[in-house]
């Protein structure tokens, strides 16, 4: 599609230009612009791709979510439900199923094929987005007529399973799709609110953008809002107030010990402490007393900080308050340390079940204690995480292609489970359960064939009643015979036995 704008202005001096600029929209554009008109939630183009068998639509792009792969594992888990292992009416076996054995009825379907050509009445029909197939119904397990129920519970069963599947009333197909399992009911009237899975993580600005200056983007607008580490504290402040930081952060003491000339290392939190005064001078102390002063009047002090008196009670310094080190962002290491000390949104670190650590705002250079969402114990007997529990669903066990319902009723999916069915008689107008599928078949005594006096609803016929292949006096000759073979005219006068 091509086509040109044309944009006109006048100078100053009244003089006209115009000058025209040609726009080409690909099939991609136009596809998308389908998705525009009808109020649906656009795909990204690269989700596009060449046309293939799967296309129904009106361009040389369609959208494909695996379609191929899906449409095997249907076909492989049809095969598996009622081919393997199984035989005709005559004994033969059955031969496995391919895709060439089916008819694709539709696939992707673009938003103007699919509800004025296809006539779709899905709001968000799953074809749009190049997760459906329908295909034809046909036989299955040999035998003549469209087994389109026996197609949708093999669509349940094949791995990946599908999300959904039917047959329609007057409609000769089968559909089943893969869409993700939080796809929106086929006619919500929400739907059109619906919108894909954003392409990445999105960040906003912190709720104290203003209050505080920070110009951090973060995941959360509340991400700097953080619960001191002080135990004795718990109080919650924004880390990116500079003034509340200072509060809650880790303090150490650079006062040197006596007389050894080392380092106090003490810690402690301002919030941790009442304000004091120190008798002799003006300042306001929140700090513990400094454990190496001998004399017990000391209080922990760190450089640039007001909890550091003046007085002269340091013999090691002169009597002046010491000249501390520079200190990381932790409060607890000075900046010759190597290493990571920066605060930290989020621990990185799972458990043995692949669940994150929920401990936030903590410095890399600190300790913690890991804490990790809550197991759920299921039903089944196994211990999960509850983003797991599909795997752990309860499943009501399919028919088979008899119509039979498995003995076991239901099953775990984190469990192997082999379906087990009532058998039915092997003769076709026989529908009675038996323990084993000749159980209602005889041999004739001759053994050139078989019949079936099991058989309650075949009994009436004289083929299958035992009587039939019995051996029996002829009163022509007197030899014996049986009403099933006597049609050789063996009898005297070229007639067949008489009883």
């Amino acid at each position: 599609m091509k086509f040109k704008l044309k944009f006109t202005a006048q100078t100053e001096a009244g003089q006209t230009v115009s000058t025209v600029l040609a726009l080409e929209a690909d099939p991609i554009d136009q596809i998308r612009q389908e998705y525009v008109d009808y109020n649906r939630p656009i795909p990204d183009r690269t989700e596009f791709a060449a046309e293939d068998t799967y296309d129904f639509g009106h361009y040389k792009k369609m959208m494909n979510v695996g379609l191929d792969n899906n449409f095997q594992n249907w076909i492989d888990a049809m095969n598996e439900r009622e081919r393997i292992g199984k035989t005709d009416e005559n004994g033969n076996p059955l031969s496995m199923l391919t895709k060439a054995d089916f008819t694709l009825n539709s696939g992707y379907r673009h938003p103007h094929h699919n509800f004025d050509h296809a006539g779709s009445t899905a709001l968000m029909s799953s074809h749009m987005y190049g997760f459906a197939l329908d295909v034809d119904g046909r036989d299955l397990d040999g035998k003549t007529g469209s087994d389109q129920t026996k197609m949708v519970n093999a669509a349940y069963a094949a791995n990946p399973r599908a999300r959904f599947s039917a047959k329609y009333s007057g409609k000769t197909h089968v559909h089943a799709d893969w869409a993700p399992t939080t796809w929106p009911n086929r006619t919500s009237a929400a739907a059109p609110t619906f919108s894909l899975p954003p392409a990445g993580p999105d960040t906003v600005a912190c709720d104290k953008k203003t209050e505080n200056n920070c110009s951090v983007m973060v995941s959360s607008s509340t991400e700097h809002y953080v619960t001191c580490l002080n135990s004795q504290c718990g109080d919650s402040y924004w880390s990116c107030d500079s003034d509340d930081y200072d509060e809650h952060r880790v303090r150490t003491c650079t006062w040197e010990r006596l007389p050894l000339g080392e380092v106090c290392g003490g810690s402690w939190h301002s919030c941790q402490y009442t304000p004091e005064r120190i008798s002799g001078t003006n300042l306001s102390i929140r700090s513990p007393l400094c454990p190496t002063d001998p004399n017990d009047t000391r209080h922990c002090a760190e450089r640039n900080s007001d909890t550091a008196p003046s007085g002269g009670d340091n013999p090691n310094t002169g009597g002046n308050a010491p000249i501390t080190p520079a200190m990381h962002a932790c409060g607890t290491h000075t900046t010759s340390v190597s290493g990571n000390h920066s605060l930290q949104a989020s621990c990185s670190e799972t458990d043995s079940y692949g669940q994150g650590c929920t401990v936030t705002s903590f410095y890399a250079c600190q300790t913690h204690t890991h804490q990790y969402p809550a197991l759920v114990s299921g039903a089944c007997g196994h211990t999960y995480t509850s983003s797991n529990s599909y795997n752990h669903r309860s499943e009501t066990c399919p028919t088979n292609s008899n119509g039979h319902s498995c003995t076991s009723g239901s099953y775990y999916a984190c469990q192997s489970h082999t379906h087990v069915y009532p058998r039915t008689c092997w003769r076709s107008a026989c529908n009675e359960v038996v323990n084993d599928a000749a159980e209602h078949k005889e041999t004739c005594g001759s053994g050139a064939h078989s019949f079936w006096p099991g058989c309650p609803d075949l009994n009436v016929r004289s083929w299958h009643q035992r009587s039939y292949h019995e051996l029996r006096n002829c009163s022509r000759c007197g030899s014996q015979f049986r009403l099933c073979s006597n049609n050789d005219n063996s009898c005297s006068n070229g007639r067949n036995h008489r009883k």
